[in-house]
């Protein structure tokens, strides 16, 4: 396999935080500018959480989150916690419930890569070794199981990108002049990668199937060409389709895709830049299009 990771904590799904950003949905359409701001403020992730996968983690159908943050908070330094912050229908996330003490990977993916109906992590460690985490009958994880060392990859996302009913990585590699597929064998191991896309620019990839056909597309935002979302349908060849413009002015950063409503549509989550604004959720109409955002809801 190849080697992964960097561009400040690289994305393993929103290592920038979302940190306080997100708001309630019905109280930011009715409130008073003052009344906005106390609820923002009181709705987003708590102190130094930060969001670090996102699966199906109950099998509901609706995407949950894998959050990070600091055993003891008042400490400088401190070994981190994994929880999770299950989803709601209502496009909202639960409080965080702990999962795993002595967390010590800066990112992490989520799927069923050993097909045994459980979510599993993919972690990569400061060492640029990439471990699998295999769920467990009991909620929790087995002991890591090192997959490949020296990955040196950017904004790792994962589904079934060649429609055979297994879970692949793809990423991008450090210098972004392309998008690798890891086919996955269904066991918990990999193929060797293959270049599924040219880079063009992107500087992130959130993976989901927004189109409906059973393969798993990307959406890629282009920061350095007027603030573009862009749409790269998956295909049975794990290569994707050219890329397609589907969101103009899009001026957020750390994109997560998933079904965060629980309507069988894949949807997308982000934050703006510098934190500036509330974390916003476009709901997916099952096309590749997208509804107008609304503001997000997480539990204390």
């Amino acid at each position: 396999m190849g080697n992964f990771m960097s561009r400040k904590n690289a994305r393993a799904a929103w290592t920038a935080r979302l940190l306080a950003t997100g708001i309630a949905v019905a109280a930011l359409a009715t409130a008073a500018p003052a009344q906005a701001a106390e609820t923002e403020q009181a709705a987003g992730l708590q102190g130094d959480e930060s969001v670090a996968a996102v699966s199906d983690y109950d099998g509901d159908g609706i995407a949950d989150l894998f959050t990070t943050s600091m055993s003891d908070p008042n400490a400088m330094v401190s070994p981190k916690n994994l929880s999770v912050r299950k989803g709601h229908k209502d496009g909202s996330f639960g409080s965080p419930a702990l999962l795993v003490r002595n967390w010590d990977f800066n990112w992490a993916a989520s799927a069923d890569f050993n097909g045994d109906g459980k979510a599993d992590l993919i972690a990569r460690d400061s060492n640029a070794d990439l471990y699998l985490l295999a769920g467990n009958k009991d909620g929790g994880f087995d002991a890591k199981r090192l997959v490949a060392g020296g990955w040196d990859y950017t904004d790792v996302v994962t589904g079934d990108f060649n429609g055979d009913g297994k879970a692949d990585l793809v990423a991008m590699n450090s210098s972004k002049d392309g998008i690798y597929l890891w086919t996955g064998r269904g066991d918990g191991t990999f193929d060797q990668s293959k270049k599924a896309a040219e880079g063009g620019g992107f500087t992130e990839i959130a993976a989901a199937d927004f189109n409906g056909d059973g393969i798993t597309d990307l959406v890629a935002h282009d920061l350095h060409g007027g603030d573009t979302l862009f749409l790269l349908a998956g295909a049975k060849s794990g290569v994707f389709d050219a890329p397609k413009q589907v969101l103009n002015d899009f001026v957020h950063q750390e994109i997560v895709a998933g079904d965060f409503d629980g309507d069988g549509k894949a949807d997308i989550l982000a934050e703006r830049y510098f934190r500036s604004g509330p974390a916003l959720l476009w709901k997916g109409n099952g096309d590749g299009t997208f509804h107008e955002p609304t503001g997000v809801s997480f539990s204390s």
